[in-house]
């Protein structure tokens, strides 16, 4: 494992452990997010995390398919992180529990580009996939829970 590959490792480990308030050597980065217990609210958390954390915006609905733990999350912002220097900003639990912050200045009336309402359908998308995601996810859950009744 590569030292930079590491970094971000560890980042990731520090994040989780945060939530779960718990050793981040207690963290299984093999372990999918659904086995560590995160539901759809804290993987949105987690991507929130690497986008102010990294500069990468990973797509949702890959967390929940083929990024669904932190080794291979920690693979693709490597990946696509190439060559640009390391900076991550110190973790806190405020700061991964909070998505966004609140607005102070007052609203202003403001005209939508058309490539201002592709993003907003982009945003629309993203949300459709996250419910899809979730769906498949209490799916999951369902088909365990009735394995363990039997």
């Amino acid at each position: 494992m590569n030292a930079q590959k590491n970094q971000v490792l560890e980042n990731l480990k520090k994040v989780i452990a945060g939530v779960y308030e718990v050793q981040s050597s207690a963290v299984d980065v093999y372990e999918t997010f659904l086995e560590m217990g995160l539901d759809s609210i804290s993987i949105i958390q987690v991507k929130q995390l690497v986008k102010n954390q990294y500069k990468l915006d990973v797509p949702v609905d890959r967390l929940f398919n083929d990024i669904d733990n932190l080794d291979k999350l920690s693979d693709y912002i490597e990946e696509h992180l190439l060559d640009a220097p390391l900076q991550v900003q110190q973790v806190t639990r405020e700061s991964q529990l909070s998505v966004g912050s609140p607005v102070q200045a007052k609203p202003k009336a403001i005209k939508i580009s058309p490539a201002q309402k592709t993003l907003t359908a982009n945003a629309q998308l993203d949300i459709q996939a996250i419910i899809n995601a979730q769906l498949q996810v209490m799916q999951k859950q369902i088909e365990i829970l009735a394995t363990l009744s039997q």
